[in-house]
């Protein structure tokens, strides 16, 4: 498991605000569902321990609060890409050995 760091955490957090916000503005969320979703998320995430409960707990805000879905694809996005990256550089390990047993 990876280590949430704080400024990830930091990140989400400024996420989740900005989101809040919008959707406060936009009518996707009334006064009382921004309130009640402020106390789970300040709740939250001071428990959460590493990346993987983060993403897990965003995608639980996500499922009671649709304004958030943002936040978990961007979060889940990064991790989808280091995966991609880790397996472009096995397939490349792969064939260099390939190349070098001739």
């Amino acid at each position: 498991m990876t280590p949430l760091l704080p400024e990830e955490k930091k990140q989400a957090y400024d996420q989740l605000t900005t989101a809040m916000v919008a959707a406060l503005e936009r009518g996707e969320m009334t006064s009382t569902e921004m309130s009640k979703s402020a106390r789970y998320i300040l709740t939250s995430i001071n428990m959460l321990e590493n990346h993987e409960e983060l993403v897990l707990f965003l995608k639980d805000l996500m499922n009671h609060w649709a304004p958030y879905k943002k936040v978990f694809v961007d979060f889940k996005s990064v991790d989808v890409a280091k995966e991609d990256e880790e397996k472009l550089l096995e397939i490349q390990d792969k064939l260099k050995k390939l190349t070098a047993v001739k």
